[in-house]
Order: C-alpha cells, then structure tokens, then sequence
C-alpha cells in the first residue's frame, strides 16, 4: 500500500508515488504479473496499469482513450479477484492477453499498443461480456476467456468467438453465468 519495493539481494530500494516516469503513478499495489520479457506489469487498487522495465528503472502508464485505436480499453480490473484469476495471460506465441472489466487487450510489444476485444449485444461471434475473470489457451491454440456472464471460445487468427452461457435448468449447459 506505500509503493513497489525491489529486492536485490543484499537491500531494498523503494518506488514512491510520483510525477515521473522513475516513479509509480500510484502505491496501492493490489497485482503483479512478470511477462516473458522482464517487465512487471502492475494494477493499482480500483484502477490503474503500468509496466515497469527494470532494466531502465521506468515505469510506462496505459491509460483508456476510447476515441483513439491502440489504447487499453479500461484500467479497472475486477474486484472479484480469487486465487484462479488470471488477469494477464502470456499465449504459446508469447502475446499478452489483459482482462479488464471493459475487455479484453491484446498487447503489441513491438508498437507498446492494444487491439480490443469487446462485447457487442448485435454480433453473437463477439465476447459474451466485458468483465474478464479468466484467461486460458487450450492445446487446440483457442483462447478461452471466462467472464462474469458466461465462457467465450476465441480464436486468435480470426477474433471470432463461440459463446457457451449458463441456464441453470439445463445439464448440457453452464449451471453459472460468472466463470470465476
């Protein structure tokens, strides 16, 4: 809750909140998620997301802009977090899927951007809901993203989804709608 602490095996040294891009934009840190590459991605308490690079000890903020193509669709994260959830997940391809309770973001390492992925009432091959909980690949390479109202099926290549939705009176369907 006071700021991102770094161990180096001897000492700690302290990143306090700040204006700078040395320091965190803020110091409620509520999840931590190290990529494939070194940088460690952080969600702040409520809302908030930033990748640190350790290498240059700096720290890069993504914030939402909904009139303009590559930004993250949201920086509030589910407070339903449990044990299993999986906020951030690194695909066999090495692409970083990030849920957010406004979507799913895709991340372009290369550009430092974000394709989304949102929930559409009018097209049925959209994601079920915007509250991701869940993140998995099957063996199959489809992702499989679970979200408070029902489990979506995607594929990757095409962004198309298959949704299976809960109807608790069913034995062949989901008995819950919140995929936690």
């Amino acid at each position: 809750q006071d700021g991102l602490d770094r161990y180096d095996g001897f000492g700690f040294k302290t990143y306090y909140k700040g204006k700078t891009s040395r320091s965190p934009s803020d110091s409620w840190i509520t999840q931590l998620y190290t990529d494939r590459h070194n940088q460690l991605w952080i969600i702040y308490n409520g809302s908030g997301l930033e990748r640190f690079d350790p290498q240059t000890e700096t720290f890069h903020t993504y914030l939402p802009d909904p009139l303009k193509e590559g930004f993250i669709s949201s920086v509030v994260f589910s407070g339903r977090q449990t044990y299993s959830s999986k906020r951030f997940f690194e695909d066999s391809e090495g692409q970083l899927w990030i849920g957010t309770e406004q979507g799913l973001n895709l991340y372009n390492r290369a550009e430092d951007r974000f394709t989304q992925y949102m929930s559409d009432p009018a097209d049925p091959e959209s994601l079920s809901d915007n509250r991701i909980v869940n993140i998995f690949e099957c063996g199959r390479g489809y992702l499989w993203v679970g979200t408070m109202n029902g489990l979506n099926r995607m594929d990757k290549l095409t962004g198309k989804v298959k949704r299976f939705m809960s109807a608790p009176s069913s034995d062949f369907q989901l008995r819950s709608p919140n995929i936690s």
